[in-house]
């Protein structure tokens, strides 16, 4: 009850710029801060879709260090990460991508929440994308994951950084 989050939103579709809109995202957040000093403790979401497909693998590790480096320099003291989200029918690109953050994740000794190996596990992990569709259709998969898991994302989040 005592927090109060500030979001920065980086939008896509990012058409393999991705890590610049995401550093530049980053630089206006901390421009916007008192003094150029940011909250001790900031949450990173990697995100999924366009960032996945479209941004070479080294540019997004390349990026997360820099995005660390800068969070750190605006005086973040706790970084948490919330891992890739795992997308159907990428799930093999999404292992990439998180192989990709954690070396990056373990470099900076940063907390995470890594979505890719426990929803994997699962056979049915990608119910996670499923929405109820008009009454007497079959639901459909959305392109994010429905509000039931994010609500279970932002319990686990909440439960890591206590």
């Amino acid at each position: 009850p005592d927090c109060r989050w500030t979001h920065v939103c980086v939008s896509g579709p990012h058409r393999g710029y991705y890590t610049f809109r995401l550093l530049a995202a980053a630089d206006r957040f901390v421009r916007s801060a008192p003094n150029g000093r940011i909250p001790p403790l900031v949450i990173v979401s990697l995100g999924a879709g366009d960032m996945i497909r479209q941004t070479p693998g080294y540019d997004f590790q390349r990026g997360l260090d820099l995005l660390v480096d800068r969070l750190r320099k605006a005086g973040a003291q706790r970084i948490f990460v919330i891992g890739v989200l795992p997308l159907p029918d990428q799930d093999k690109a999404s292992i990439l991508y998180r192989d990709r953050a954690a070396e990056t994740i373990r470099n900076h000794h940063l907390e995470c929440l890594d979505l890719v190996a426990i929803w994997l596990k699962s056979p049915d992990w990608t119910k996670r994308f499923l929405i109820p569709g008009p009454e007497g259709s079959a639901p459909a998969y959305a392109p994010v994951p429905n509000a039931e898991t994010l609500n279970e994302v932002a319990r686990q989040v909440a439960e890591r950084i206590k």
